[in-house]
């Protein structure tokens, strides 16, 4: 599969620089990319209501599920090296009960990606999208 990761820019500038190897997704119950994603796929990484900034491919993926307020501080102890996570960031995530780490690698900056406007089923308002890997343009086409 290939899948579509809506970020913030400084999240996105984390990614570039190489700071930022785990991308994490919390939430209260089992939310796309929950059970979704897979090593050796590709993520787009798209800023919130702009444009692609970079790709990468995934490495390895942890799931938790039954998550306790103790079990996300561990996350964030273990983890946040890498995940980049703000302070505001693991506060509004403490109460998650569901989580999914994934360690990207083969980092590089692109301004393409998958034309979301086409895909079936694509919800503006979503934060993760997986989609066929018929719609993936890497390596970017010829002009």
């Amino acid at each position: 599969m290939l899948h579509v990761a809506i970020v913030q820019q400084s999240m996105l500038d984390e990614i570039l620089s190489g700071r930022k190897t785990i991308e994490s997704r919390l939430s209260s119950s089992r939310r796309t990319p929950f059970g979704q994603v897979r090593a050796g796929e590709r993520v787009y990484f798209k800023v919130s209501g702009g444009a692609y900034g970079a790709t990468a491919l995934i490495s390895h993926v942890e799931t938790f599920e039954n998550l306790k307020p103790t079990d996300i501080a561990a996350i964030r102890r273990l983890h946040n090296a890498n995940i980049r996570g703000s302070a505001e960031y693991w506060k509004q995530k403490r109460s998650s009960r569901v989580a999914t780490l994934m360690w990207i690698h083969k980092i590089e900056a692109t301004e393409m990606g998958p034309i979301l406007d086409d895909v079936p089923n694509w919800q503006p308002c979503s934060a993760w999208g997986v989609l066929s890997e018929t719609l993936d343009l890497y390596p970017p086409m010829a002009a």
